[in-house]
């Protein structure tokens, strides 16, 4: 399970006033919106009495209070007593949200992998804050600085917390992207050698060939060209399959470069009729460069695998 924070903070951790959000930025809902339909959100009770009526359940989405009333009950929701619980109760949920209010985000910081906040620039009257966090426990990842069309200026930022896998403690990459192809056609263009070979190739680097069995414990062997240089290896194992909805692998430079190691990369593939959303992440990553460094490539990435699909040299 992935655990996120999401949260709009004004300036002095304002989120909330009288029950109600003391701001309107459109963009910020329609963020919310995205990152939460499909998977679970879990939220205190107050935060749920403050969701108006036709927005309670949160729809497209599983919908889990905390409360300690026992008697508590609302249709479209399931009672938790605590986060805790609540985190039971969503256990076999990649991915769960939690979305307010203050208590329920202090309980969550601990065990939070990320925070999806948005930063706005405004002073604002304020009875609920937004709880302290050590800027030492999470590293900014990410940041999309805009302004609403009332000119306060915000950002949407993301905090990443480094992770341990094992003996291993290092950056993650997180990235999602949709695309106008159906679930089929991205995972053709995925998992087929042919077709993978013609848009694969962050930095400038081409895929000389591929050869690779996407199937349980199928290995894999990309040659890679870059611009300038000798060419050389990525090398790893399948080690979950599901046409067409997911691929993970390991993932090895060959040879090994000394600021990289053995990865595992997961990309999921949502289905929503003639777009697909996909959700990649690759970790662990030794320091946060190598882990930007990365991100940056699989971005480019994604960018080739938009274009190819759209009809340049995309499959059929």
């Amino acid at each position: 399970m992935k655990l996120s924070v999401v949260a709009a903070v004004a300036r002095g951790g304002v989120i909330g006033h009288a029950g109600t959000i003391p701001w309107h930025i459109p963009e910020d809902s329609r963020r919310f919106r995205d990152l939460t339909v499909g998977h679970a959100v879990v939220m205190g009770r107050r935060t749920w009495d403050s969701l108006p009526g036709r927005f309670r359940p949160l729809p497209g989405r599983r919908n889990v209070v905390v409360t300690r009333s026992p008697e508590w009950s609302a249709e479209g929701a399931e009672r938790a007593a605590s986060l805790q619980d609540a985190l039971a109760l969503l256990a076999d949920e990649p991915n769960v949200f939690v979305i307010g209010g203050s208590e329920v985000y202090a309980e969550a910081l601990p065990l939070a992998d990320e925070l999806l906040l948005t930063e706005i620039d405004a002073c604002v009257d304020g009875d609920v804050f937004f709880p302290h966090f050590d800027a030492a426990d999470f590293a900014e990842v990410s940041r999309d600085s805009r302004t609403a069309r009332d000119g306060t200026a915000f950002a949407f930022v993301t905090y990443a917390r480094p992770l341990r896998m094992g003996d291993s403690e290092g950056w993650l990459v997180n990235l999602e992207r949709t695309l106008r192809a159906s679930r089929e056609r991205v995972w053709r263009a995925l998992a087929e050698p042919g077709q993978l070979g013609q848009w694969w190739g962050p930095h400038g680097f081409t895929a000389a060939t591929v050869d690779f069995e996407p199937k349980v414990g199928g290995g894999y062997r990309i040659a890679m060209q870059p611009p300038e240089g000798d060419l050389f290896y990525l090398s790893g194992t399948f080690r979950e399959v599901e046409p067409p909805s997911r691929l993970a692998y390991t993932f090895v430079w060959d040879p090994p470069d000394p600021d990289d190691r053995e990865t595992t990369a997961t990309l999921v593939l949502e289905d929503s009729g003639e777009e697909t959303r996909v959700v990649f992440t690759q970790g662990v990553f030794a320091t946060e460069a190598r882990r930007a460094l990365h991100e940056a490539g699989w971005t480019e990435s994604f960018e080739r695998l938009e274009q190819f699909l759209e009809g340049r040299g995309g499959p059929s």
